[in-house]
């Protein structure tokens, strides 16, 4: 009713993306938030948040890093921009510029007094380890907790870490380590060609 009277009255179709997508009606949240976003002229982050998230999970990961490169532009103190290049930089395969953004994520966090998720520490871990970088990778993913560490995506991503780093030192322990955690992976096939070769 409040759209019908109103057709510019953002918060309305906000509302509206909030209940389809408490419905798990994905498509119409998409739309609804999409209409908040357009009508808010660039004032709520909130809405581009929304609609960036809904976006990822129906896997339009382009769409989504548009709005989080907004966010970034528009919100240049909020962490959750640069936190979202970050974590869609995972679907769309620029490891090194979400590197760079998880990184400011960070800073934001810190520079702001806000409190950091745990998982922009999951987030960190895998793009050092898709840049190589293993023994910085094993930090973060040391700072991680259950239940992160019981998911597929920790336990293959810190295996491969410790697998590099126990070769690279002739660090037995450590690789006998990685092995074991990897072992732990309950979904092998939808690991990368990169992992799961390093374990042949």
């Amino acid at each position: 009713d409040l759209i019908n009277n109103d057709s510019t009255f953002c918060d309305a179709y906000y509302l509206a993306g909030c209940t389809f997508q408490l419905s798990h009606k994905d498509q119409d949240a998409f739309n609804y938030y999409y209409m908040a976003d357009s009508l808010s002229n660039n004032k709520s982050m909130l809405f581009k948040q929304d609609l960036a998230y809904m976006a990822g999970k129906m896997g339009n990961f382009q769409f989504a890093r548009k709005k989080y490169e907004e966010m970034k532009h528009f919100f240049p103190k909020s962490p959750e921009g640069y936190y979202g290049i970050a974590s869609s930089s995972l679907a769309i395969g620029d490891s090194e510029y979400g590197l760079e953004n998880i990184k400011l994520a960070m800073l934001a966090y810190n520079q702001y007094g806000l409190e950091q998720a745990l998982d922009v520490y999951l987030i960190q871990g895998i793009l050092l380890t898709l840049n190589e970088k293993y023994d910085e990778s094993i930090v973060s993913f040391e700072k991680l907790v259950w239940p992160i560490t019981a998911s597929d995506t920790f336990r293959a991503h810190y295996a491969l870490s410790l697998l590099k780093e126990g070769k690279l030192n002739n660090d037995e322990k450590q690789i006998k380590k990685a092995k074991k955690l990897y072992g732990k992976v309950k979904n092998k096939t939808a690991l990368s060609e990169k992992i799961t070769s390093e374990f042949q």
